[in-house]
């Protein structure tokens, strides 16, 4: 792959963030609070809103690892939804650890303890 192609990827990739962002995060979270879902459960569960990104996010990773463990067994299998969709998944959710963390450091008056 040439360096234009993989910037056409990154391009890509960042224009499907802003549409999973508007779509499903506006599904998942309403106006108000984009992190509303990950507070809400985790007040349901006696969770941080931390745990509760990390159990969403886990779930992209194992299908990933299934994909990849298919590959290396040479096995066919029909899956749900395009892996590259899961890994669109797991950028968006790691986007989303950076801005639950900001908003953290910002309510904790610019301190988060280590």
């Amino acid at each position: 792959m040439n360096r234009n192609e993989f910037n056409q990827i990154i391009d890509d990739t960042l224009t499907e963030m802003l549409r999973l962002s508007i779509g499903k995060g506006g599904e998942y979270s309403g106006a108000d609070d984009a992190f509303a879902n990950f507070k809400r459960n985790a007040e349901r569960m006696g969770l941080d809103p931390l745990q509760v990104w990390f159990v969403y996010t886990a779930k992209h990773f194992d299908s990933i690892s299934t994909f990849i463990q298919d590959i290396a067994k040479g096995k066919v299998r029909e899956y749900s939804e395009p892996i590259t969709g899961r890994a669109d998944d797991l950028i968006m959710y790691f986007i989303i650890f950076k801005a639950l963390y900001q908003e953290r450091i910002n309510e904790a008056g610019g301190h988060v303890e280590k």
